[in-house]
This record gives structure tokens, sequence and C-alpha cells, in this order.
């Protein structure tokens, strides 16, 4: 649905004293911060009253807007809890959101039980920038609970689209015992037919897994998932679990994850859904990502890729495995530490680019198969190609059957494999010490197998078996030759005899190599996933440290390390230059480099020289702030500060400014004045309150401000006066009248009506109260000490004071507007009006009690307009001119809120074409309905057409037939090729309109009567 802003015809100061209007996308931002007490009874969350997270939720729930939730500081949320946005039935197809926009947005859970669920129908879904941690979800030993709440952050929808983004979550732990394979420790996402993106986030130790997500299409871009673990649950998830008819991951760390029995990975385990998507069939891609020391237990090391069995499947799918580092990963009592893919139905795999290295699967002594680096499985026409990969040092062991690092099995006749350019080298057994410990390909032989320019030592495809099905040649073997084996680098090495003998011939051949250059530099593609440039590529590393925020990159590109990153690597020629550019995070800084780069600014140069292999570091940490006090006055005393180091001032000997420096986000800090002579002198903080912080013994010998979960800088006056104050403050309260309700907060704090009516104030404080009337209510005006019809006023506290608030009952009018025309809109009460569609479609406001009669005119000068929900009778509701041109809706007795729809619809009429005449000939139009043969077919109508719609018809004469019109004419009427072959005739459409077209004969010349009649 498109959703257009509101826009009227007023001044902006009249529109926000008397109406609350809402587009169509009716949205509404809620602001919350962690001290906020809880209020059922709030109606609102402003900046200036921000609320209770759960009271925003609750709103949010049922007021028919899509909602924004914002965390200001302080947002810090301690303790067990749960968060849950359930939407009523008005609100399931509202969008909602929650990011933050101040403060940590950290919920910390304590070990207690803590969740934030989320759910709509057909509403998107986002949550941004929060950080949960430390929650214990748990459930007793046969306990059932909806999967949709069972994780520390959940979000589920039937077909909306869900954003995560920039979020972390960490230390979080789902005590499930046999329904560990529902849900996750960390992040659930859930959208049956819609989209799900999870982008710059980090997963860290979370118990079971780090992220499942269930969409039509899955984006998991650029995050890091790092120890997520399955604990002591059986059958587990890694670190992500992906159920999804397309996906794209790409940029991402699976690291040091573990997953426990069943069909995962530790790192990476997808699920492609056998159905067709929705949204058209695209490709899917796992590309750029590193899967580094994953461990499987009865379950795959790295990634596990899947597509189930459907009947009479005929969706072809293809899923791109390009670019991507496997190292280290483990999978013990399972095949497929490196990448497991199990191809069922028309899937179609290309993984191309790879480096896999040091995978190793640990097999009993009786079980087979194996696949240290790759296993694959391939079904019912399933493919599986096999491009410029490089795959070494992968060991087998224990293994007491047959079976390599590359290890395939065809199960159907119609199977395709393809292995073009591939380096597959020095993968050992440490048992069966077979001769196949490289490449094992077994099965149904009369799949279709291509086995070409790969280099290899050890394999064994189908048993030497021969059929005219496969094609084994042009194969080497040969040490491949790499720069740094040692340390990881498998670019080629000048030397190396792999250059220039690779082929082209693969129709699944990479445009580029492994570190994006073209991969075919010279005379023919080399072998493995470097394609050597004539100049040694060298490894650059980048690591990210500190507890921090930020992203690195590379000029010229080709390394970064986004926000969700924390290490990366990629290839440079040797000799360059390359530059690094560091972005802290808004609320972080960068504080330096490191390792073989060096220094503190934001940019920073390194050498690609001297060396095979580099590796550089950037900190980032906190932002922190800063709390500067400046004093002033005739009086003298000491200053101290709870945090950091002491202060050591005296005022004034000791100047007139000190600065609490350093300052981690979140901190508590508390200033003291303390007067040398309380006989003589008075200390007070004079914006402390004002400023959010807490102020005691003021204008006595003994002051303190304090500041909780400081979040940003602050400066601080103190004043140290001179005399003894004995009677500092007055009182100011404030007393709700009327049978109308709302809230009335100052500025300085201290006046928060709703609960908090009184505060003591300085004498001489100018205090600013503003009173906002809840939704049913208006505002009428101040009273007592402190008259005024503004609903913001500033009172002096030259004495106690007692300012009345007038808040009366009203009611809502709603009106929602549509059609197909367009027209205006007037509220003649407020005086205001707005046009449908250019700036509304929707209208809300406020009306007193006692308004009296309320009108509203709707007008259109080329639409008809129709007024409905105007008929209560017992409100005096009185409509006139329905479906003309201009109607009213007079409400004399309103009693209640009112909803209105005002419907603005353009007339149609047909266009009728009559075809007549001695020739013969076709006609159509650009409008549905008119499309016939001309003798066949001698009228035809059109389908209804709004009118102002310009028609063209066309006509074309066979046989020599010309064309004639009759009838088109009129506003905008255009006829082209009259008495031609061709021709035809535009006309606007303003009532039921006939035209007449003639295909007129073309009389033969004389001559050729009298041969015809002769010959």
């Amino acid at each position: 649905m498109t959703r257009h802003s509101t826009k009227l015809a007023t001044p902006l100061a009249q529109i926000l004293a008397l109406l609350c209007f809402a587009s169509t996308a009716n949205a509404a931002s809620l602001y919350v911060t962690s001290d906020a007490a809880a209020n059922p009874s709030a109606t609102s969350c402003t900046q200036v009253t921000p609320c209770h997270l759960n009271d925003a939720i609750r709103i949010a729930e049922s007021n028919g807007a899509d909602d924004e939730v914002i965390l200001v500081s302080p947002s810090t949320f301690s303790g067990a809890n749960s968060y849950n946005y359930y939407p009523d039935a008005s609100d399931l197809d509202r969008d909602f959101s929650i990011r933050v926009d101040g403060g940590s947005g950290l919920f910390d859970g304590n070990g207690g039980e803590f969740y934030i669920g989320l759910k709509s129908r057909h509403g998107d879904l986002s949550v941004q920038g929060i950080q949960i941690r430390n929650s214990d979800v748990s459930y007793s030993e046969g306990e059932w609970r909806s999967p949709v709440w069972n994780s520390a952050l959940s979000l589920d929808s039937e077909g909306g689209d869900i954003t995560v983004e920039d979020v972390t979550l960490w230390g979080n732990e789902r005590n499930t015992h046999e329904y560990s394979h529902l849900g996750t420790g960390g992040l659930r996402v859930r959208t049956q037919s819609g989209t799900a993106v999870v982008r710059d986030s980090l997963f860290l130790d979370n118990d079971p897994g780090g992220l499942r997500l269930e969409a039509e299409h899955a984006e998991i871009h650029d995050n890091e998932f790092l120890a997520n673990r399955n604990g002591v649950a059986s059958m587990a998830q890694g670190g992500v679990h992906v159920e999804a008819s397309t996906v794209d991951i790409e940029g991402n760390n699976f690291s040091g994850n573990s997953c426990s029995q069943g069909l995962y990975a530790g790192g990476l385990s997808v699920r492609l859904r056998a159905d067709i998507p929705g949204g058209g069939v695209v490709n899917s891609r796992v590309v750029g990502n590193q899967f580094l020391n994953n461990d499987g237990s009865e379950c795959s090391g790295g990634l596990y890729l899947a597509r189930t069995q459907s009947v009479n499947n005929t969706f072809i799918s293809w899923v791109d495995i390009d670019n991507n580092q496997f190292a280290r990963n483990v999978a013990v009592a399972a095949p497929g530490a490196g990448m497991h893919l199990y191809l069922h139905e028309k899937l179609r795999v290309r993984a191309r680019n790879n480096r896999l290295f040091d995978n190793e699967t640990r097999l009993w002594m009786s079980q087979s198969g194996s696949g240290s680096a790759i296993h694959a499985r391939l079904w019912n026409d399933a493919q599986l190609h096999l491009v410029n990969n490089t795959v070494t040092e992968n060991p087998v062991a224990m293994s007491s059957t047959q079976g390599g690092a590359v290890d395939i099995t065809t199960g159907h006749y119609e199977n395709v494999v393809t292995l073009y350019n591939n380096i597959v080298w020095d993968n050992p057994t440490t048992v069966h010490l077979n001769d196949d410990s490289d490449i094992f390909i077994d099965g149904d032989s009369n799949a279709s197998v291509t086995v070409r320019y790969n280099d290899f030592l050890a394999g064994n495809i189908f048993n030497g078996a021969s059929s005219s099905t496969l094609d084994v040649r042009n194969n080497i073997a040969t040490v491949p030759g790499f720069v740094d084996a040692a340390n990881e680098d498998f670019h080629l090495d000048a030397g190396s005899n792999l250059i220039d003998i690779g082929s082209g011939a693969s129709a699944n051949l990479p445009a580029t190599d492994m570190d994006g250059q073209g991969r075919q530099l010279s005379l023919a593609v080399d072998v493995g996933a470097d394609e050597y440039s004539g100049v040694p590529k060298r490894q650059v590393t980048i690591n990210k440290l500190g507890s921090g925020t930020g992203s690195v990159s590379s000029l010229p590109s080709g390394l970064s390390c986004g926000v969700g990153c924390s290490s990366n690597s990629a290839g440079f020629d040797d000799g360059t230059t390359i530059g690094f550019l560091s972005a802290p995070s808004s609320d972080s800084v960068f504080v330096g480099w490191g390792g073989d780069c060096s220094g503190s600014s934001p940019g920073t140069q390194l050498a690609i020289t001297g060396q095979t292999s580099f590796t550089c570091t950037a900190e980032f940490q906190p932002k922190r702030h800063r709390l500067v006090i400046n004093a002033s006055g005739g009086g003298q005393g000491s200053v101290e500060s709870s945090y950091g180091p002491s202060l050591n001032w005296v005022y004034p000997i000791g100047g007139d400014q000190r600065v609490v420096d350093d300052i981690v986000p979140g901190d508590d800090v508390t200033i003291t004045a303390q007067v040398t002579d309380s006989f003589s002198y008075h200390a007070v903080f004079e914006d402390c309150e004002s400023q959010g912080g807490t102020a005691t013994g003021q204008l006595s010998g003994t002051a303190t401000c304090t500041f909780s979960d400081i979040q940003q800088d602050r400066a601080l006056s103190l004043k140290f006066g001179t005399g003894i104050v004995l009677a500092g403050t007055h009182t100011l309260t404030v007393t709700k009248n009327g049978s109308g309700d709302g809230t009335v907060t100052s500025s300085p704090n201290g006046i928060d009506c709703g609960t908090s009516c009184s505060h003591d104030f300085f004498r001489g404080t100018e205090v600013d109260l503003v009173a906002v009337p809840d939704d049913h209510s208006v505002f009428r005006g101040w009273s007592g000490d402190c008259p005024s019809q503004s609903s913001s006023i500033t009172v002096t506290m030259d004495a106690d004071k007692n300012c009345i608030a007038d808040f009366f009952p009203a009611h809502i009018v709603t009106v929602d507007f549509g059609g197909n025309g367009s027209g205006a809109f007037e509220d003649v009460y407020h005086g205001l009006q707005t046009q449908y569609p250019q700036y509304s479609s929707q209208y809300s406001a406020r009306y007193p009690a006692d308004a009296g009669s309320l009108m509203f005119k709707a007008s259109s000068s080329e639409s008809l307009v129709n007024i409905a929900g105007c008929d209560d009778a017992t409100q005096g509701m009185v409509l006139t001119g329905n479906d003309t041109a201009f109607a009213t809706c007079k409400i004399s007795n309103p009693a209640q809120d009112n909803s209105l729809t005002v419907t603005y619809t353009r007339e149609q009429s047909v266009l009728t074409v009559n075809a007549f005449g001695g020739g013969s000939g076709g006609i159509g139009s650009d409008h549905s309905g008119i499309s016939f043969a001309y003798p066949a077919t001698s009228i035809d109508h059109s389908d209804p057409i709004t009118h102002g719609t310009s028609i063209t018809l066309t006509a074309t004469g066979i046989g020599g037939s010309t064309i004639h019109w009759t009838g088109c004419s009129g506003p905008g009427a255009l006829i082209s090729g009259e008495g031609t072959g061709s021709s035809s005739c535009q006309i606007g459409i303003y009532q039921a309109t006939t035209v007449d077209v003639e295909f007129r004969a073309t009389t033969p010349p004389a001559s050729a009567i009298f041969r015809n009649g002769f010959e």
C-alpha cells in the first residue's frame, strides 16, 4: 500500500493546537526510558514525558498506528522481565519497530528469565541498536511454550518483512530440554511469506545457537556469529539455522560455534524450501563469508545446505557458494567438516573461488564416507559444479572405509557433476590410508560427471568404471606452489605449475578470482581460487579491538570490516601501498592503529612489501563523556567528584572551573560542594535539576548534584553565595480541574502530574509548565495563581503558587478518504480544509463535548461524493447531497467518538464501436473490452471507462480496405490516417459514447475489371 503524508492548508500553530492528524501511515513515535515508572493509564509517550517500555508496547498494540518505539537516555534495563508486542486485531497489520536514540539500549537479564517478543500478521517488524545479554529462558521437563517467545529476542509475522540491524546478543541461554530444535538462545525470526534481513549484528556465546530464521527470502549480511553453542542440548543448531525459499548470505564471520546431532552445522545450516518463491525465481547466494573453528558433534562443521524432496516440483533453484573461506572446522561422527551439501529436487549448486583448508572429519571406524572439505549427496535432477576452488590440508581421521577431502555421491542418472580447475591437494587420511584421500566420487555411474583440469594426487571416481557419461581427463598432479601455505596464504607463487594450465570451458567459470581480479589474466585460466596477476599477492588482515564499534575500509577497495565484523582478510599486490580509514559508530571513538599499522588518526597507510602477510588492528572504545563544573559567587568552598581522581579544588583560590573526564556511558557521577564557613556562605547548583540531575542540600553548607546513567557531556553551574539562606524554596502545586484529563510537566524537572503534582523550587526560579490533554480531552486554560489561556506558561517562584489546569472532555471525529476521484474536505468548526488524494487520506480532530453542532463538507469538481457513517439519529446526524458533487454531514448533538468515510468516485461510461461497409479489417483499442474483426463482428463495447480518460481506437483494413470514422469528435478528439488502410481515432470519454467506423472496399481500376472479366 502506498502511503502519503498529510498536508493541510492551515498555519502550523493552529494545527498543533487543535488537531491530531494521521497520514495513511498513521505513524506514532513512542519515547521510552529505563527509569520511567510503569503507568497502566498512560496514553502517550513523548520526548518530554517518556514512559515505561511495557506502557509503550501496550499503547502500540491498539492505537491503530504504525508504531516506532524509541529508546532514549537512560536506556539500560536490568533484571528478569519480558516485553511482548502482541497487537489487537485492529493493529495486526500495522508496522512496529524498536530503535535506540540515546543511552546504551542494553537489556541485561542478570541471569534471570528475560525476552522480547514481537508479533504481527502482515505488518513489518524491525529492531535496531539494542543489546541483550545474560538472559536465561528456562523450561521444566515436558513444559510447552510457543516457539515464538522462546528466545531472548523473537520477531514473528505471517506476511510482513522483518529487519534486525546493529543488535548485540551475548550470553543468552535457552534451557529447552526436549524442545531444543524449536528455538535458539539468541534471535528467532519468522515470516511465512516476507523477507527477513539481519545485518551488522553480533551474536556471541548464546545457547543453543545465535540465530534461527524462517522466511520466504532471507538476507544475512555483515554479522559476527562467535562461540554460539549447543550446551547440553541434543539435536541443537549451531551458530545460525535458516529455512527459506531463497537466501542471500554475505560478508559474515561464523567462528567457534558448535552444534549437536542432526542435519545442522556448527557454523551455518540452510534448508531451502522446495516450494516456488512468491516473488519469482531468484538465485541464492552464500558469498564472501568466513567459516572458522566451528565444531559439529554428530553434525557438520562449517556449512550445511540442503533442499528437501517435494512431489512434482518444477522450481529450478541455483545456489552460488563463492569466495568463502573454510578453515579449522571439525565434524565428529559426521561428514562435511567444511561444507555438507544434500542436494535434492532440481537444486543446482555452483561452488567457486572457495578456500578450504585444515578442516577435519573424525569418523567412527565403522562409518563410511567423509568429505573433510566437501561432502555432497545428489538426488533427483540435482547438479553440483566445483570450479576454481583451493582444497588443501583437510585430514580424514579414523575412517575405516573409502572417502576423501571431496566426497561426492550421485544418487540418480539425471545428476550432473563438474569439477574444473580445482586444487585438491595434500589431504591425508590418518587410519585408512587409501589412495583416494583427495577426491572420491561414487554412486550411480550413469550420472553425467566431468573432472577436468584439476590438480589432485589421490582420487577414485566410480572405482574406475567407464561410461559414456564420464569425462575424466586433462587433470594433473603437481605441488601447487603456494606463496606461504604455512601462514595460510594460498595465492599462487610466481613459479607455480598451475598458472595458465586451466580451462575456460566450464559454463560456470567465475568472472573473478578470490581477490576480485579478472579470472583470466594471461594465456589461460589458472587452477585454484587465485588467478596469478604477475605480481605476488600478500595477505592483509584487519582485526578490530576494544568494546566500542566502528568500521574499517581500504583504498583501493577490497578489504572492509563493518560494524558487525571483528576480523577480515584480503589479498593485495606486493609493492603497493594501501590506505585504511576508520569510522567509529556514533557512540564510540577510534583509539588508534596497531600491528603492522600505526598512528591514532582515523586514516593510516600500509606498504605491502618485505613480508608475505600483514596484520593491522583498529581499536574502538565507547565514547567517554565529560562533566564541566563552572563555579561563581563571592563565597568560598571545596568541590569533589565521586568519579575519577580527586579534583583537589578549592574555590576561588584554585580557579573557577574543573572537568571530570573519561566518564563511561551509563555511569553515575556525584559532585559535592562544601563551603569553608557555613555561617558565612552557602552552596547551590543552579542548573542541576534542569539537566535531569538530582540535587540535595541546596542553599546550605553542603550541596550535591548527582547525574545517573550519563549518556552525554554535561556543563554544571555551581554558585558559592554569601550569607545564610534561611528560607530558600517555594512550593509549586498543580491542580487538575474539570471532567477531562491530561498531564502537566515542568522545566526544571519536578512536576509530572500525572503522579507528582507538587515540588519545591528555589526562590526566584522561573518554572515552565506545559499542559497536554489526553486523547479525549481539550485544555481550557489556567486559573488560580497563574491565569492564562495558553497551554504553556512560565511561573516565577517568588511565593508558594497553586496553578489550576482545566481539562474538558472531548470527542474525536475520524474521517477516512478513498475512491478513484479527488476533491476537497472542510471542517467548519475548526475552519480547516484538506484535499484528497494530494494531501491526506485520513483526518482526525478533537471537539469539546459542549462544542454544539459540527459540520463537515465534501465537494468535487469531477467526482461524485459519498459520505458514509453520518446516520446516527440519536446524535442529530443529517446527511445532504450524498452521491452528488457536494455533500454535507451535520452532527447536532455529538455524544461520542464518530467515524466517517468520504469516497470520491469519478463517473464511468461505456464506449461502443460500430463497424460497417463493404470492406474488411480489424479494430482494437488501448483499453480493455474492444477488439474484433469485421465483418465477422460488427459491434463491440468497452469495459466501463472513467470520465476524462482518453482512448485510442486503431483500425486496420484488409485487402485494400480504407478506414473512415464517424462520431470521433469532442474535447481532445484526433483522427490520424483517415481514408488510408490504417487509421486511429483518439477520443475523450465524458459520457456514453458511440463511434462508427467504415471499412470501405477499394474499387479496382477499369483495366483490371476488363482483364479479370475476359481472361
